[in-house]
């Protein structure tokens, strides 16, 4: 079953000196005024575009990588990400992602290759398939110590998964599922 999520733009007047509004209609949060997507001017107060696809890429990975994390047994005390979004003139040249989190029992590596992963299930990562999207993952001090369930399930996360791992090759179900 397909999910859909709605947002509205009202665009008034022309390209230069226009004005517009972004509402995110599913949530219900909104209107904010938006900038034009390639606008080089300083945000003042508007979103653009462009920064909403930075929030879209930073939250689905967050949410992915806790749900990779959550099915392993090894859920993060916490996940802060961001997302720049590079434009050059009209093109979305690349997206950077940085994932700072906070996962005990986990080391750097593994943490960075459960990142690697979810990157490339994201839906939002797959919906930019033709943009270069980079992910940088780091552990904050203290997170990264062992516990008890340092096992298989644990150097799954980054390779695929295992019978004790479900669900660490896919990406999260979309609701409803």
């Amino acid at each position: 079953m397909s999910t859909f999520r709605r947002a509205r733009t009202i665009w008034k007047g022309p390209y230069q000196g226009g004005s517009a509004t972004v509402s995110l209609t599913s949530s219900g949060l909104g209107p904010f005024a938006e900038a034009p997507a390639t606008a080089e001017i300083a945000p003042s107060g508007q979103t653009s575009p462009m920064e909403l696809l930075a929030a879209a890429e930073a939250s689905c990975v967050c949410g992915t990588i806790a749900y990779l994390l959550e099915k392993a047994g090894h859920a993060p005390e916490q996940l802060d990400g961001t997302a720049d979004v590079e434009l050059d003139g009209a093109t979305v040249r690349s997206v950077r992602v940085h994932i700072v989190g906070a996962v005990p029992g986990l080391t750097s590596e593994q943490f960075a290759a459960v990142a690697e992963r979810a990157k490339a299930n994201c839906p939002v990562s797959k919906a930019l398939s033709g943009t270069a999207i980079s992910i940088a993952a780091e552990l904050v001090p203290g997170a990264s110590r062992t516990l008890p369930r340092q096992s298989a399930e644990i150097s799954a996360l980054g390779h695929g998964g295992s019978s004790r791992s479900p669900g660490l090759g896919t990406a999260p179900p979309a609701a409803g599922d």
